[in-house]
């Protein structure tokens, strides 16, 4: 399996708004073709019916100070 992932924030955090970011990673995996043909295309009813797969995430995050 071969990823790519790349992240970046969109807004730093403030005292007054949390940071957001998002993410993409993109994934490879020159097997699974093979393996669901092995299996008689039970991969194919959970979506895996290709090698290549794109994760999309969007993030929020605030820091609360420890006191």
């Amino acid at each position: 399996m071969h990823n790519l992932h790349y992240k970046t924030v969109l807004a730093h955090e403030t005292a007054k708004r949390p940071a957001f970011a998002i993410t993409a990673e993109l994934k490879y995996n020159e097997t699974i073709d093979e393996q669901n043909k092995n299996i008689c295309h039970a991969l194919d009813a959970l979506g895996l019916d290709d090698n290549l797969g794109i994760d999309i995430n969007f993030s929020v995050s605030n820091t609360k100070p420890v006191y």
